[in-house]
C-alpha cells in the first residue's frame, strides 16, 4: 500500500513538472496571460474584462482593466 501511495505521489510531481515546462524555459518565466481584457484577439472582436464593462454600465471611467 505504501508503494502505490509512493508511486503516486512521484507520478503527480512528475505530472506538474510537465506542465510547468514551458513557463519553466521560456525566456519571460511568466504564466501566459488568460485576461479578456489584455487579449489581443478578444478585443479586435470589442470584447473586454467582465470589471471593465461593469464600470461602463455604472458611469465610472477607468483605463485598462485594474481589477483583472
Amino acid at each position: 500500500m505504501l508503494v502505490v501511495l509512493l508511486l503516486t505521489i512521484l507520478f503527480l510531481g512528475i505530472c506538474f513538472l510537465a506542465l510547468g515546462v514551458k513557463i519553466f524555459f521560456h525566456k519571460s518565466h511568466q504564466f501566459p496571460e488568460t485576461s479578456a481584457g489584455h487579449s489581443p484577439s478578444l478585443r479586435k472582436y470589442g470584447i473586454t474584462c467582465p470589471h471593465a464593462e461593469a464600470n461602463k454600465s455604472c458611469g465610472e471611467t477607468q483605463e485598462g482593466c485594474g481589477g483583472c
